[in-house]
């Protein structure tokens, strides 16, 4: 089923937004898991999805042969005249629609607990985003102010600086004289 999860996944979107209960602006999170709890729908999408997965797979491939064609694709143009999305895609695709209408009632049943795990969450996770937001101020007030606990200044540790002799940092041009970065001499490449 993993390769066609994401195909049932997005069937089932599409399936979704066309039913009369998804347009309903007052429908919540609660409506949507128990309706996608409810075997009788789950039936009826699991219909519906089989329905519109072969009408996708006996979609002809004429229109794309001819783009082919043009393009001056001639080999892929002849495999797919005449050919349909199911043809081009072996004969396991055909099998699919009969696949996904019986592994989806399960799928839909999983997404509804997850849609109702989601809406207990929802408060739990608005009050970790207004501690977060109220942290954060408080951070940025106390860095602004230079009250911070962390007042070192990285900027002074000598014993990993890239300076030179001169106290100046080497530019991003320059080459490495020395280390595992080091470029050698063109007298001195690694074969002499």
């Amino acid at each position: 089923m993993s390769t066609r999860a994401p195909f049932a996944a997005s069937a089932l979107a599409l399936a979704l937004a066309a039913s009369p209960t998804a347009a309903k602006p007052e429908s919540k999170a609660a409506k949507a898991a128990e309706m996608m709890r409810d075997p009788v729908m789950q039936q009826a999408m699991a219909r519906t999805v089989a329905a519109m997965s072969e009408a996708m797979l006996d979609m002809p491939l004429e229109p794309l042969a001819r783009m082919a064609d043009a393009m001056g694709d001639r080999r892929t143009a002849r495999n797919m005249r005449g050919a349909t999305v199911g043809d081009y895609a072996g004969p396991e695709a055909r099998d699919m629609p009969r696949e996904m209408s019986r592994e989806l009632p399960a799928l839909m049943g999983q997404a509804g607990g997850m849609v109702a795990a989601a809406e207990e969450m929802t408060p739990a996770l608005k009050a970790m985003a207004r501690e977060m937001g109220a942290r954060m101020k408080d951070a940025m007030r106390d860095g602004a102010r230079g009250t911070g606990d962390d007042d070192r200044d990285y900027r002074s540790d000598e014993s990993t600086s890239p300076e030179r002799d001169d106290g100046v940092p080497p530019s991003a041009s320059e080459e490495p004289s020395d280390g595992p970065y080091a470029t050698p001499a063109p007298d001195q490449g690694p074969d002499r």
